[in-house]
């Protein structure tokens, strides 16, 4: 599932362009005005987790040194930046398919009511898109049994002196979707978004020519939150750009469910009850290359590998991952 969290795409594209932040008298004063602002937009709803419910368990998947230097080196941290799926980029290694319906997902979600006051908005809900889990079946030659799917969600932006009480009751597609988006001409601004993705299907499918029976489910949570568990920061410098950059994003995507059934004979995935863990933090180092450009950083955390990406003002970037006594390193291929 692919989500469009409001200006956690461009992230990276910020660190990248901004380098360094500065102006700290400016980033507190902002800090201090934002937490107050835009309460009664958002006492109608809460976020669905804390940081704490979004640490691995003890079941992650374990992934050997080419797993995860097939993972990094196709991009893995970076092309699941739009998200909320831990294992959008396959490794390989597990049993259970991902399948494409986030399309689907994101167009349920943009129908969702916002509310909003004053410099805040918030969109939460939950839907049910089974359709959009049974229609991802389809050009797989799949008879679809039974698909069950819900997502629930929860998305708050506050754009600092700008006023957003005219998107109150609208679609949350007037503010994703917006031409020139308002939140533009904020000088800092916070973004949370939380989102609950629960799945499970049953279909009839042929497999080297046997009918098969395949079972599957999955959990997944996605936040995007600031270090210190509130939501994400951004504030505008004296060079006129967003800068500052402070947010972390972590994907759990728990297999529930991985099983087929073919001759009367059960086979259980080696996946079932496994994790796939993600954690990016993204952030500017402070220095430059020799030409001049920003070096940004990407501090990654995959199924128990941690390490980083430097990008030097430009993608691909270079990535260096370790496990114990294990070291791997590569660039991201373009």
């Amino acid at each position: 599932m692919k989500l469009r969290p409001i200006l956690f795409l461009a992230i990276l594209a910020v660190a990248v362009a901004c380098g360094e932040g500065r102006g700290s008298k400016s980033d507190k004063a902002a800090t201090a005005a934002l937490s107050s602002t835009g309460s009664r937009a958002a006492s109608a709803a809460v976020p669905l987790f804390k940081p704490a419910d979004l640490k691995p368990s003890a079941q992650v998947r374990p992934l050997t040194a080419d797993a995860i230097r097939s993972y990094m080196d196709r991009g893995g941290p970076a092309a699941g930046l739009a998200l909320g799926d831990a294992a959008s980029v396959d490794d390989s290694q597990g049993d259970t398919p991902v399948l494409p319906n986030g399309g689907c997902v994101d167009q349920a979600i943009d129908r969702l009511a916002m509310r909003a006051h004053g410099d805040t908005a918030v969109i939460s809900g939950t839907l049910d898109v089974s359709s959009c889990l049974a229609a991802s079946f389809q050009g797989m030659n799949a008879d679809v049994l039974a698909a069950k799917e819900t997502v629930k969600v929860y998305i708050q932006i506050t754009c600092a002196g700008v006023d957003l009480s005219s998107y109150d009751g609208k679609s949350y597609m007037h503010l994703a979707h917006a031409g020139e988006h308002p939140c533009h001409a904020a000088h800092s601004i916070l973004a949370m978004t939380q989102t609950e993705d629960t799945q499970s299907a049953r279909v009839r499918m042929m497999l080297n020519g046997q009918p098969v029976t395949v079972e599957q489910g999955r959990r997944i949570l996605h936040a995007d939150f600031g270090p210190d568990g509130a939501a994400c920061r951004y504030v505008t410098g004296t060079s006129g750009l967003l800068e500052r950059t402070a947010c972390v994003q972590v994907s759990r995507e728990l297999v529930t469910r991985s099983r087929r059934e073919a001759a009367g004979r059960v086979v259980v995935g080696r996946d079932e009850g496994k994790e796939d863990y993600l954690r990016i933090e993204a952030s500017a180092t402070g220095e430059r290359t020799d030409d001049g450009l920003p070096v940004s950083r990407l501090k990654v955390t995959r199924n128990g590998w941690t390490g980083e990406i430097n990008y030097g003002g430009q993608i691909p970037g270079q990535w260096r991952m370790s496990k114990g006594g294990q070291t791997a390193t590569g660039t991201v291929q373009p």
